[in-house]
């Protein structure tokens, strides 16, 4: 939904079919200013305004987040809302869908071949980030995840470091030699030691942009401040 936070902001539907009708763009962009929104998402707002519906336009949008609001505050009566929104939103859905030009949308192909039936992998997007998948989907399931290499070694076995995500979407960095190997941490590691102690360093951010190489010894904690991206360096696989 669209808000008055700032000049510029996300305004997405928050209506079911719209997806269907954007052909998987369910955002557009927005400019707040002198107290009216106006349009700059470009395409996909273009598509709707010749389907003739009003489910992505800007003041519609800011119309019904208002009624929401006003309907969290016990001043009006949801259904009330809900029915005098869903006849005309009907409406203009069955006439978008009937009129609107269908795109197709291709996948990027990889350099990956599948491990389970030979496909060239195609590139999705999840939860969590890019991913590879089988084009040959429901056929064949395999998924592979796009590995992240983070210019480090395993503190323990001397592998690579990878950059993976958590169930709950928090960022951490394994080896790449796991179960083998089951070295993991949430602070980036980097490959200097520590010249107080020897002890293991990771990488740490300023809020103005700095960086620092982190001693992880609690007794120690000696900082290095160095170049910004200093032992940040990525690659994907």
């Amino acid at each position: 939904m669209v808000n008055q936070t700032g000049s510029l902001v996300l305004a997405t539907s928050a209506y079911s079919g719209a997806t269907a009708i954007t052909t998987g763009a369910t955002y557009q962009w927005a400019k707040y200013t002198s107290g009216k929104w106006t349009d700059i998402s470009g395409e996909t707002s273009d598509t709707l305004t010749v389907s003739g519906t009003d489910i992505i336009n800007i003041q519609f949008t800011a119309d019904m987040e208002e009624k929401l609001d006003e309907v969290e505050e016990g001043k009006l009566d949801w259904h009330e809302v809900i029915s005098e929104f869903y006849g005309p939103f009907k409406e203009s859905l069955d006439k978008a869908e009937a009129t609107i030009e269908k795109v197709e949308v291709v996948d990027e192909v990889s350099d990956i071949p599948c491990d389970k039936c030979g496909a060239m992998m195609v590139y999705k997007t999840g939860r969590f980030g890019r991913f590879l998948a089988c084009p040959n989907f429901p056929a064949c399931h395999n998924t592979m995840p796009i590995l992240k290499y983070i210019d480090a070694t395993c503190p323990e076995c001397g592998g690579r470091m990878i950059e993976r995500m958590s169930k709950k979407g928090r960022k951490f960095y394994g080896c790449e030699h796991y179960p083998e190997c089951e070295f993991v941490s949430w602070e980036q590691p980097v490959d200097d030691k520590c010249p107080v102690c020897g002890g293991r360093m990771v990488l740490k951010r300023g809020r103005k942009g700095e960086v620092w190489h982190v001693c992880v010894n609690e007794q120690c904690r000696h900082r290095v401040e160095v170049e910004s991206g200093g032992g940040n360096d990525e690659s994907d696989e």
